[in-house]
């Protein structure tokens, strides 16, 4: 081994740039000698690079064991992913410690990269950037003059002298920083990849990057291997640059900058041509304990730790899959219950969601962990068909499509062969569906020949006891020559037939069974919790919670009359009227809410504890080793950013139970839901061991920029009100104020899309409180009337001089954020904080043309343009994604064929193809058409969702563009808070929605109620003056038409419309007999006197055409205006009208800009 090679392995391992070798004996007895023969290269920049002898071929003995020395460096970069980038930290007298950021600059981090052998400084992050260390604080004030040899030869106070704290820890970024990422996925193993060199990240190209390389990536960031590498910018585009070198890695490399790279020979590679990635944790599997290789129990490997899979989480999709990567054929068996014996070390127990196409099991979806009690004494095993087992009599297979259902096949005797109904049972059906891993028995029908058997001999008389793993296990069945006589089919609990739409686990939703090769609905005629709970059992969702309605399907309605007991094993035992005969319309479909619903919160929104809601309760989750992995999962899922932390505190929910203990989520856990955990309510923490978590948040204001109506001086620039320092008076610099304006706004720009969770404004006593008071909040997108039009976020109040008060924004997305004060005056602000998280990466999403926010045409920001969504594959999935981002709640229909109008402009989507689960419809596998499509906007595709609170606008997770917001805004807008609709769990209380009426019978419905209502005040007018000529002329009294009309205009006055005279006044047909009755029962009756005196004036020939109207009257209640000037003699002695009142007014008055100037802080 030579200086090179002792050069290389010192430098891998961060330990200085050079070092001595010798000789050693072995501190690890028996161990094997791997590498003989080591001669690194200049070039290498690894061991693994190195030439050398094969693995384990060597001619060394215990005592020519290698020993290095380096010379270790006293200056280090940690927590950066790289050498070359991170903290700094300095050893001294032993111990490593950290500098402090004080007058920390670019020369200093010169040194540092120099020292290190980095190559050039080309960042100096100040304040922990690189988070916070631990231990002394060696230097403070350093001052390097930039041609230090080290950094303990610049200036700066005594060792260990300081006046900071670890939050203002240096950190250094040299030019010979490389790291990669993936950026946007679902999880963090999986997005677009991107390449970091020095400061500045790159998008790779698909074009250079290959299976090889992705190998590379997964390894490198601890994720395991890859699953998919997609093209086509699956993840987003990227808002860098473009890396120009092609990658060649073999395969074997620890880290992407250990690959080859050479020019990449495809110049016109653009961000449409982004790369992703998909890694997968699960990295081999193995079958043990068996005969052979191909059957055993089942064991697999995630990332460097071997399980066992509990039997519960695994079906025969999953066995298949895993007998087709190890070689083995396909699957005939899943036993449980250990039948290979019982394994060691953990339980795997997610469930994987395998289609039956993938070809390792690292490509199927997980969707999430089973929760049941599981043990190794419930270990799944498989047998194969490259397995002696196979030939086993007993062995069984399904003819239906998936294995779960169909004409039961056996093979008996080395033949398959069918069986007779005559003597088959539950029992029997039961066994096998758990050897298949189908679940459980649900229904057992007649079939006539439809199987593939080898011969026509068929088989009866098995008889089980209904608890085997395996056919053979049972009672020899006999041999028969087949006949007309019927076989027996099974349907399993996993045989998909089954299903409920609207929640993203299946356990809640309307419900939807599968006949003759379609999807239709239920009726909810005779349909009751008896019913609900067959179908809650069959589809393994626990107990039925309630039966309600998840809004109208499509298609068929398949099945009416339902009659269930409530202990049958499937829908299909109970009685029902004929398959398609019903009477029933969509708006009728039944839903139905299982145990196994389960939702997700936390108490503040994006803040306070952990909350899950499941067997129809809200509950705790336990902080017990919850680790900051968790946290970030839960934040993510919540779009509540991408990192939190976590503590305990009491529960806020008194005698709630404890649901979930020992949660810890992994890198490739995407919902809480997947994240391993103890079963339900399984737990050993008591109230003070709640887990509370706050997302990331932080003052992003301070990235922005700010801009306002106008500037009074040089002290009030629009900035000054975002410098992050609530202390300084007004003259330093710290407040803004505009001149007096119609409007007068204040706006910062975020320079890139956030999530706002709340606006906090302060007023330090030196400014104005009258000046902020009234003042809106507004975010979002658009700039459209200087941003005043976007969603509301808060009402400010007055703020109390030395006070400052927070505003809840409700999560609201947006690049703008603006103070306007929507009356003529001074807008004043002190310090403006922003608090969110970052959400760029997402792009606006609206619905278009529907009768309610809820409803419509799919339109999204793409490119600086609003695009629609070709209905190509558009179904209830993706219908499902599109409500729940919008916060629309359960997709209750999804529209093709423009249903709402056809839209204009690019279609930007193409063959979107949804699970339902995702949280953004740009997470879900699309084409992106990029104006090449071969869709027409005949075809764009819509939505109706069943809430009716969508906010205007929501993103799609996609790179870098900023979005306009929609006009459809639905908040309830409180002062000083906004609440808007999020969660997309089911209302399982309310009544079935009706149907929405269509545009054109709403408009008739309005126009006819308009034309009764004027017939009704038409004959009312009609009646009034019969009444009126008839009290005239039986009183004897000459018709005054003074009297008249002002009976008429008082009634005008109230706002009444026409109607018979009321008692008590001048032109009732029975005039009162005393003043005291129409004081005690009539408050709106004249006074007596005061008739008389209406009555008593003077008959002209004068149409009223000169009456004036009188601003107040104390005959009239406050805002009410008279329609005609009161006689001579009306209202009290020597009082005539008041005074305008001109407190509402607010442009009353101009003294002058220096005169209101002067009053600003008064």
């Amino acid at each position: 081994m030579d200086a090179n090679t002792v050069s290389l392995i010192c430098q891998q391992l961060n330990c200085g740039k050079s070092g001595t070798v010798s000789s050693a004996g072995s501190r690890l007895k028996g161990a094997p000698n791997w590498l003989d023969s080591v001669k690194c290269r200049p070039h290498d920049s690894t061991l693994w690079q190195c030439p050398s002898s094969p693995w384990g071929h060597n001619t060394c003995g215990d005592n020519d064991i290698a020993s290095i020395t380096c010379e270790s460096s006293d200056v280090r970069l940690v927590n950066g992913n790289s050498r070359c980038a991170g903290r700094v930290e300095i050893l001294h007298q032993g111990q490593w410690g950290t500098a402090c950021s004080q007058y920390w600059d670019m020369t200093d981090a010169a040194v540092v990269c120099r020292q290190l052998g980095c190559g050039d400084a080309v960042d100096a992050p100040l304040n922990a950037h690189f988070g916070p260390g631990t231990g002394n604080i060696w230097k403070d004030d350093t001052l390097c003059g930039g041609t230090e040899p080290t950094l303990k030869d610049c200036a700066s106070r005594r060792w260990g002298e300081h006046n900071c704290g670890h939050n203002e820890d240096a950190g250094a970024i040299c030019s010979g920083h490389q790291d990669v990422r993936l950026v946007q996925g679902t999880h963090l193993c999986s997005g677009r990849v991107e390449i970091q060199h020095g400061i500045t990240w790159y998008t790779v190209c698909d074009a250079d990057f290959d299976l090889q390389d992705a190998e590379v990536v997964c390894r490198q960031l601890g994720c395991g291997i890859p699953a998919k590498v997609l093209g086509g910018s699956a993840f987003g585009k990227g808002g860098y640059q473009m890396w120009t070198e092609e990658i060649q890695c073999t395969g074997n490399e620890s880290n992407v900058y250990s690959c080859p790279k050479s020019s990449t020979k495809k110049q016109n590679c653009s961000h449409d041509d982004s790369v992703g990635l998909v890694c997968s944790g699960y990295t081999n599997g193995r079958l043990v304990d068996g005969p052979d290789s191909c059957s055993g129990r089942v064991e697999l490997q995630y990332l460097t730790e071997w399980g066992t899979v509990c039997d519960a989480s695994w079906d025969l999709r999953a066995a298949n899959v895993l007998c087709q990567q190890l070689g083995c054929g396909s699957a005939v068996a899943v036993p449980g219950q250990a039948w290979f014996g019982k394994g060691s070390g953990p339980i795997w127990a997610d469930v994987f969601e395998c289609q039956g196409k993938e070809t390792h099991l690292s490509q199927c979806a997980v969707s999430s962990w089973n929760r049941v009690a599981c043990s190794h004494g419930h270990d799944a095993g498989v047998i194969c068909t490259g397995s002696s087992l196979s030939s086993l009599n007993g062995t069984v297979r399904l003819s239906g499509e998936g294995g779960c259902g169909g004409q039961l096949e056996v093979h008996y005797q080395h033949t398959w062969s069918r069986v007779l109904l005559d003597s088959w049972s539950i029992r029997e059906a039961s066994v096998v569906c758990r050897q298949l891993g189908c679940g459980s028995a649900v229904r057992i029908y007649r079939s006539s020949i439809s199987g593939t058997g080898d011969t026509d001999v068929c088989l009866t008389g098995y008889q089980c006891s209904g608890t085997e793993f395996h056919l053979g296990n049972c009672s020899a069945p006999h041999t028969f020559n087949c006949s007309s006589s019927s076989y027996v089919s099974i349907v399993c609990s996993k045989h998909r037939s089954l299903r409920l739409v609207g929640d993203e686990g299946g356990c809640a939703g309307r419900l939807e069974v599968f006949h003759q090769g379609s999807w239709g609905t239920v009726c909810d005629d005779s349909w009751d919790l008896n019913d609900a709970q067959v179908v809650c059992r069959q589809l393994q969702c626990g107990t039925a919670l309630r039966s309600t309605s998840f809004g109208p399907g499509n298609g068929s309605i398949w099945l009416d009359e339902v009659g269930c007991v409530g202990n049958e094993s499937s829908l299909w035992d109970c009685p029902s009227s004929q398959w398609g005969n019903h009477d029933c319309v969509h708006k009728e479909d039944v839903g139905v809410v299982c145990s196994e619903y389960k939702d997700l919160r936390l108490a503040e929104g994006c803040s306070g504890q952990v909350e899950v809601f499941y067997n129809g309760t809200w509950g705790n989750v336990c902080f017990n080793q919850m680790e900051t992995n968790t946290a970030s999962v839960i934040c993510q899922q919540l779009d509540c950013g991408k990192s939190g932390t976590v503590s305990n505190t009491e529960s806020r929910l008194k005698g709630a139970p404890n649901w979930l203990d020992i949660v810890k989520c992994r890198p490739h856990d995407s919902t809480l839901w997947q994240c391993p955990s103890s079963p339900w309510g399984q737990n050993k923490c008591d109230d003070g061991e709640v887990a509370l978590i706050t997302c990331e948040q932080k003052n992003v204001a301070l990235k922005g920029t700010a801009t306002q109506s106008s500037q009074y001086d040089s002290y009030g620039a629009a900035g000054n009100a975002i410098d992050g320092n609530r202390n300084t008076k007004y003259t330093d610099g710290s407040c803004t104020h505009t001149n007096q304006d119609s409007k007068p706004w204040w706006r910062l720009d975020l320079q890139d899309v956030f999530t706002v969770t709340s606006v906090t404004i302060t007023n330090r006593g030196d400014c104005c409180s009258e000046r902020i008071d009234g003042a809106e909040i507004r975010v979002g997108n658009s700039l459209n009337d200087n941003g005043n039009q976007n969603p509301l976020c808060a009402v400010v109040p007055s703020i109390a001089a030395g006070q400052s008060s927070s505003f809840q924004c409700n999560w609201t997305m947006g690049r703008y954020v603006n103070v306007v004060l929507p009356k003529p005056g001074i807008l004043t602000l002190c310090e403006v904080e922003v608090n969110g998280h970052d959400s760029s990466g997402y792009l606006p999403l609206r619905l278009q043309g529907g009768n309610r926010m809820c409803s419509g045409r799919v339109e999204l920001w793409y490119e600086g343009s609003w695009g629609t969504i070709c209905d190509d594959l558009w179904d209830i999935n993706d219908a499902q994604v599109v409500c729940r981002q919008l916060g629309c709640g359960t997709a209750l229909k999804a529209h093709g064929n423009a249903a709402f109008g056809r839209g204009n402009g690019p279609i930007w989507l193409n063959e979107v193809k949804c699970w339902g689960s995702e949280r953004h419809l740009w997470d879900c596998p699309h084409s992106l058409q990029d104006h090449r499509t071969s869709c027409s906007h005949k075809e764009d595709a819509g939505v109706t969702c069943e809430g009716e609170n969508c906010c205007g606008a929501s993103f799609l997770s996609h790179g870098g563009h900023v979005g306009i917001s929609s006009e459809f805004t639905s908040t309830t807008e409180i002062p000083g808070t906004s609440t808007t609709k999020t969660s997309a769990r089911p209302d399982v209380t309310k009544a079935p929605r009706q149907t929405p009426l269509s545009i054109p019978l709403v408009v008739f419905l309005v126009l006819g109620a308009l034309l009764f209502l004027l017939l009704v005040l038409l004959a009312g007018q009609l009646y009034q003056n019969r009444v009126l000529k008839r009290a005239l002329y039986q009183g004897g009294l000459t018709p005054l038409h003074e009297a008249i009309y002002e009976e008429i205009e008082y009634n005008l006055t109230r706002g009444e419309t026409y109607r018979n005279p009321r008692k008590g006044s001048v032109l009732s047909e029975d005039v009162p007999s005393g003043t005291d009755e129409k004081k005690e029962y009539y408050d709106d009756a004249f006074p007596l006197e005061r008739s008389a005196g209406l009555m008593g004036t003077e008959d002209t020939a004068e149409d009223y055409d000169d009456a004036v109207a009188v601003e107040q009257s104390r005959y009239f209640s406050p805002g009410e205006k008279a329609l005609t000037t009161l006689p001579p003699g009306e209202g009290p002695p020597g009082e005539g009208p008041p005074d305008p009142d001109h407190t509402d007014y607010d442009d009353v008055g101009d003294g002058g800009s220096s005169a209101v100037l002067e009053s600003l802080c008064d």
